[in-house]
């Protein structure tokens, strides 16, 4: 079955899940990865770095772009000098083999449209890609177009369910494996899977952890998919819940139930 990924080059949480997904990949199977723009729609870049950091504080963003500029360096050293490891999506991918397509258009582009029908791609995984999937894309793989959302949905549809499930104090963290429709995370479930949220998780441990959970997921996801012999999960999106980017009173909350950022 070929499959492709559409995703970002992240450095902090993706790669270990895309090299535990590429490890189990079986022979028979041919994965793809795209990578996308790591922006939303009509959001530049320093848009998106100045939110972050009026949400989250100075402090936070320091550690956050300090973190990102010493993996971003241990990668490039690391595939200089063929050491065996990386610490990006795309340095993982060629590490086992999976060719990296690259764009700065959004995924519904008829570019990419045309490429995925090209590559004959039987199935479209979206991991962390901050596009929304319009019809023509959707309808365009034959088994479909399926999502990784890190929530119990159709509860915490949206964005940053780990700091919203943090804030609010719950006992377990899932992820939730869909086919996606029209409707932001509000499509068929395929798998839905928990774990327990620990007394001492941060926002950054919960999300690296739920990574490393995910990869499982996925690949059962896409046992499931190629066999034909799964059920799903039709969801009410009306009988969830659904969060957008947080305030810096949210932050305040967050901090005030004892959570951390990292």
């Amino acid at each position: 079955m070929n499959v492709l990924f559409v995703t970002i080059n992240d450095n902090q949480y993706l790669p270990a899940l895309f090299d535990k997904v590429f490890k189990n990949k079986q022979p028979a199977d041919n994965y793809k990865v795209l990578l996308t723009r790591p922006l939303y729609k009509n959001e530049s870049f320093f848009r998106m770095v100045l939110k972050y950091y009026n949400t989250f504080g100075f402090l936070e963003f320091s550690r956050f772009s300090l973190s990102m500029i010493r993996l971003t360096l241990f990668d490039f050293i690391s595939q200089k000098k063929g050491m065996g490891s990386s610490f990006s999506v795309e340095g993982v991918s060629k590490l086992h083999g999976v060719s990296v397509l690259k764009t700065n258009k959004d995924v519904n582009n008829e570019e990419i449209i045309n490429k995925i029908k090209e590559l004959n791609i039987d199935l479209v995984i979206s991991i962390a890609c901050p596009h929304l999937f319009k019809e023509t894309l959707i309808s365009t793989p034959p088994k479909g177009c399926l999502n990784l959302h890190g929530s119990p949905l159709p509860r915490y549809r949206g964005v940053l369910p780990s700091f919203w499930m943090l804030k609010n104090e719950e006992k377990k963290a899932f992820n939730t494996v869909f086919f996606i429709n029209k409707v932001i995370d509000g499509g068929d479930i395929l798998i839905q899977q928990s774990f327990p949220i620990e007394k001492n998780d941060t926002l950054h441990s919960l999300i690296s952890r739920s990574k490393i959970f995910a990869a499982d997921v996925i690949n059962e996801s896409i046992k499931l998919v190629k066999n034909g012999n799964y059920k799903v999960h039709v969801i009410d999106p009306s009988d969830g819940s659904y969060f957008g980017w947080p305030s810096k009173e949210d932050v305040h909350q967050f901090h005030s139930v004892g959570r951390k950022l990292r």
